[in-house]
């Protein structure tokens, strides 16, 4: 690769900034804000909606008529729709349920609406999926927010024969809500340095419970559908202010070439946390060019290309080329270089700039062509979908579950925080996918002991239990797959994620509607039997999948597959106590360890043929005649610089590069 004196972003956290410091923190929790209104709109339906029949918000239209007081007075679902419409009518319509008639034959429409909403987070978990990769994070969350804020307020001016109109506003909802999310869940991730990017993501999602008390707060203080709307608008308007203090991804910035914005977003965080940016140019994240490719357009042999574009790498190097301006700009047009070889010279073009030939971009299409990349990506697309169906599952079930269900959503809410204080304590201690596998087992455990007990306190107490595992599995999964994921393609392959989640989401309603007309007098039993097995089976598939804790993020898919599975470790080789150890192994694998330092790697052929370069020309009276390794070297006529220095040769820089690279092997071990 280029032989340059700048620095990753990661290690520009590590050595000068700091990983997660108080800038970092400030600007998760200002960004993470926005979760508390979302968590409002997700599940504003499970109060909203509250059984009219049972809270008798009727009356009987005959005071005379006997049968119908006498279900009033003990009034029942089942007996309640047995009357004629005639007989009976609304005398309260702050429940929605009540407002749209939606009882007895219309019950379905409740979770519909539910349905809708998240319909509506799997459209909005692709479209900005895609214009997180392409406008970077900040632009659309300010698009989400401003949807989302008009959505909300929609919902509120619905007309009482609006049900339809209340359908796809919510739909509308949706969309902008998961946008809001992803854009969260990303930024908040790649704010920080390798080592505190778990912590950085539990204490984000800390602020989704958050939303969820006041959500409780809210329901319990106000009983109209319409105020109730307009005030959780207002909550998004709040979140709105906050988005003009939210930085961009520096992350994102710097795979499109656009260092300065990430230096100055770097040098923010670093006046934040009362620390210094680092002296270096921050590297920029370009995608791994085709050198094969490169070659057969410009019409020359991978040799040539090789070898100009470690030419172009020493350009990078030489004084002045960096951001820092210290030096003056290099002309690269003026620049010319020969490769020759035994059989004569050939002229390379002129060198140019770092950054002036578009290299090809990587895209989840480059992923899914490579077998073991798929299987971890499917793999991962059944984790989303099982701990989304749970958690969605659960929380709209808690209706259905015996007792207040003020008391039952606090709950819930409570072991939510609980898991995600927890798993922001071992996080960055303990593997992330073992983490997320206990996650998984304990939940599926608990949903399908709830399933099977009909004791009311014990049902209650597992549900809990259920809620409690899946958040502890969600609050590592983005940061796991993100961290699995390289730069360029991270977003994308979030909102690929993301709507498999929706997808259990929408299911999720769907089994509760299923359950109620299953088992009537047991609603619970069907849904949380699924939830169960889907969980237990998600929780004994993530085993399989890579560890990333303490590896840097992937820039490219070469950096993907550096880090070592089951499947690619290969540990039963050495015996069944290898492959349990590797399975719960706590940290990344060797491979992805020595990625950054450059030990243990096999030479690239890129860096062979350089090496072979500048070895010959070191040497090139050793080369026999007939030997198939020919004499080939490098020669730059001149590079003219701002400052008027001479000519330099690739060679040379070379050579420099290996002699340090052989002083930093000497100094440097590596412990396995």
């Amino acid at each position: 690769m280029g032989f340059d004196n700048s620095i990753t972003y990661d290690e520009a956290l590590a050595q000068y900034v700091g990983e997660f410091g108080r800038g970092q923190r400030l600007f998760v929790a200002v960004t993470s804000l926005n979760y508390i209104p979302n968590a409002v709109i997700f599940y504003l339906m499970v109060f909203l909606t509250l059984d009219p029949i049972t809270k008798q918000h009727w009356e009987c239209t005959n005071p005379a008529d006997a049968a119908c007081a006498a279900i009033w007075q003990a009034p029942s679902p089942t007996a309640f729709c047995s009357m004629s419409q005639s007989q009976w009518a609304w005398t309260n319509t702050d429940n929605l349920a009540a407002y749209f008639n939606m009882v007895c034959g219309d019950k379905w429409k409740v979770q519909l609406l539910n349905m809708m909403m998240f319909i509506g987070c799997l459209i909005g978990a692709a479209l900005f999926g895609h214009l997180n990769d392409t406008m970077g994070r900040k632009k659309p969350l300010l698009m989400a927010q401003l949807a989302c804020i008009v959505a909300v307020f929609l919902s509120a001016a619905a007309p009482p024969d609006g049900y339809w109109f209340m359908a796809f506003v919510r739909m509308a909802m949706g969309v902008a809500a998961a946008g809001q999310n992803q854009c969260v869940a990303v930024l908040s991730a790649e704010i920080a340095g390798k080592s505190r990017r778990g912590v950085a993501s539990a204490f984000s999602g800390m602020f989704w419970p958050t939303g969820e008390f006041v959500l409780v707060g809210l329901a319990y203080g106000v009983h109209n559908w319409r105020t109730f709307t307009i005030i959780t608008g207002c909550l998004s308007v709040a979140g709105l202010l906050l988005w003009p203090f939210i930085p961009e991804s520096a992350r994102w910035l710097l795979s499109q070439g656009r260092q300065a914005e990430a230096t100055a977003v770097v040098q923010r965080i670093a006046a934040l946390n009362g620390t210094r940016a680092p002296p270096v140019p921050l590297r920029t994240m370009q995608p791994k060019v085709d050198l094969a490719a490169e070659a057969e357009e410009a019409g020359m042999s991978a040799t040539d290309a090789a070898l100009h574009k470690d030419a172009d790498a020493v350009v990078l190097a030489l004084p002045g080329a960096d951001a820092g301006g210290n030096g003056g700009e290099i002309e690269a047009a003026a620049t010319e270089c020969a490769v020759v070889g035994g059989a004569g010279a050939a002229t390379v073009p002129g060198l140019q700039q770092p950054g002036a030939k578009a290299a090809k971009r990587i895209g989840l299409l480059d992923v899914l062509r490579q077998p073991k990349l798929l299987v971890r990506t499917l793999v991962l697309v059944f984790a989303w979908f099982s701990l989304y169906i749970v958690s969605y599952g659960v929380n709209l079930g808690a209706g259905a579950l015996p007792g207040s269900l003020y008391v039952t959503f606090s709950l819930l809410t409570v072991a939510e925080l609980s898991a995600q204080l927890m798993t922001a304590v071992i996080v960055d201690r303990t593997g992330r996918h073992v983490i997320l596998s206990c996650g998984l087992l304990v939940s599926g455990t608990a949903c399908l002991a709830c399933a099977s007990t009909t004791h009311s306190t014990a049902r209650a107490a597992l549900a809990v239990i259920g809620k409690y595992g899946c958040t502890v599995g969600m609050v590592v999964l983005g940061t796991f797959t993100t961290e699995l994921f390289a730069t360029p393609i991270r977003a994308s392959a979030m909102g690929v994620f993301n709507e498999a989640g929706r997808l259990g989401s929408i299911i999720a309603p769907l089994m509760l509607m299923v359950g109620a007309a299953v088992r009537p007098s047991d609603a619970v039993y069907v849904p949380f039997l699924a939830f169960g097995l889907v969980a237990l089976l998600a929780g004994l598939l993530t085993l399989v999948l890579p560890e990333t804790l303490g590896a840097p993020m992937a820039e490219n898919i070469d950096d993907m597959n550096q880090l070592q599975s089951l499947f690619s470790a290969k540990p039963w080789q050495q015996g069944p106590f290898a492959t349990i150890k590797f399975l719960f192994k706590a940290r990344a694998a060797r491979a992805a360890r020595m990625r950054r330092s450059g030990h243990g790697q096999p030479a690239t052929e890129q860096q062979q043929l350089v090496q072979d370069a500048s070895k010959q020309e070191q040497q090139p009276s050793a080369v026999a005649a007939g030997s198939s390794l020919p004499h080939v070297y490098v020669e730059c006529a001149q590079l003219k610089q701002g400052d008027g220095s001479g000519p330099s040769t690739l060679s040379r820089a070379v050579a420099a590069k290996q002699q340090q690279q052989q002083q930093q092997q000497q100094d440097t071990s590596i412990i396995v």
